[in-house]
């Protein structure tokens, strides 16, 4: 899974080595069982399945609706 969010937010959002390495050595990240980790993963793809993409939203209507 850190692979898909390294490579979706390298360089925008997150930097690659703190998705890579330090995100993952974390006490919260650690915590998380795969049936949370799928969850997560669910309840992220709603959102971003409604959010209106295809329409070229600026930054604040990503950031508002999406982040």
């Amino acid at each position: 899974m850190t692979d898909f969010f390294a490579s979706l937010f390298s360089g925008t959002l997150f930097a690659d080595d703190f998705l890579r390495e330090t995100a993952i050595r974390a006490d919260a990240y650690r915590a998380l069982d795969d049936g949370m980790i799928d969850g997560i993963d669910s309840a992220f793809w709603e959102i971003f399945d409604r959010f209106p993409a295809d329409q070229s939203p600026n930054e604040t209507q990503t950031e508002d609706d999406l982040i």
